[in-house]
């Protein structure tokens, strides 16, 4: 759990690798193409999408929007979040 406090407060003090960026794009955006395999979770995303955007994004807008994020978005996000709380964490580490 101190490991986990730890990442969070790096991600708010220190930028992210490029590289672990990178890797972590790479990886959302695999995911998300895997996930549209089945019609029924296309069905799924359309639904998802409609309700909390009121419109339809297609997977090339997705992906550049997943490309658009920089190291210094993520620090922003950190920065604007809430602190970690580790009574918080703990329940999801039993």
């Amino acid at each position: 759990m101190h490991s986990v406090v730890n990442e969070f407060r790096d991600l708010k003090n220190k930028a992210v690798p490029e590289e672990e960026l990178r890797r972590s794009k790479d990886q959302l955006k695999g995911s998300l193409m895997l996930s549209l395999e089945s019609s029924t979770a296309r069905m799924s995303n359309l639904a998802r999408q409609e309700m909390y955007f009121d419109r339809f994004q297609d997977l090339d807008e997705l992906i550049e929007k997943i490309e658009a994020v920089t190291a210094e978005d993520l620090q922003t996000l950190r920065r604007n979040s809430s602190r970690p709380n580790p009574s918080r964490l703990r329940r999801w580490a039993i």
